[in-house]
């Protein structure tokens, strides 16, 4: 009779593990179908998916989403969005000087709480304030399809998963 070795039992029960994992992390990403905009010393505003249809889109090329490590963990194809800066734009940020708009910070809000944060400065006064958006169409479906519904994405980022926020929920201004 043949004996088998157990051996493999461990690594079979760490690939469930991981595999349960993931499936984890899909589960708390609630869907969004609004972002709720507000700061201190502004009115807050909320914006639905139904109103982003005042913004004007642009096609995206395909792209990939990197983990930390430059793992490829998606590809996204067939996709259009909107400059996140087109967005704030419905805020009007006046302020003191013109040097308090470098003490402006957006912190932006997932339902599962996961935050990215842009200065005033690097939305508008860099190359990535241009290749920030907020999807609206994604594998060809429009973003009310998706099961994470409002996505946001930095095409100039190396790693883009760090700063890839699914089931965008609020954005927070924020003058430091």
């Amino acid at each position: 009779m043949k004996q088998f070795s157990r051996k493999p039992l461990p690594v079979i029960l760490l690939l469930l593990l991981r595999c349960f994992s993931i499936s984890a992390q899909d589960m708390l990403i609630d869907p969004t179908d609004s972002i709720r905009i507000s700061g201190e010393g502004w009115d807050e505003k909320i914006i639905t998916i139904a109103d982003f249809s005042n913004f004007k889109t642009i096609p995206l090329n395909e792209f990939s989403i990197l983990d930390h490590n430059g793992i490829v963990v998606r590809k996204i194809r067939d996709a259009e969005g909107f400059l996140l800066k087109d967005l704030l734009s419905e805020f009007h940020l006046e302020t003191d000087s013109p040097k308090n708009l470098s003490a402006i910070v957006f912190t932006c809000i997932a339902s599962d709480q996961y935050c990215v944060r842009y200065s005033w400065n690097e939305l508008y006064n860099t190359e990535i304030g241009n290749q920030v958006y907020v999807l609206t169409k994604l594998n060809n479906l429009p973003i009310s399809r998706q099961k994470e519904r409002i996505l946001m994405v930095s095409l100039l980022d190396f790693k883009t998963g760090r700063r890839f926020l699914q089931g965008l929920q609020k954005i927070v201004i924020d003058l430091y």
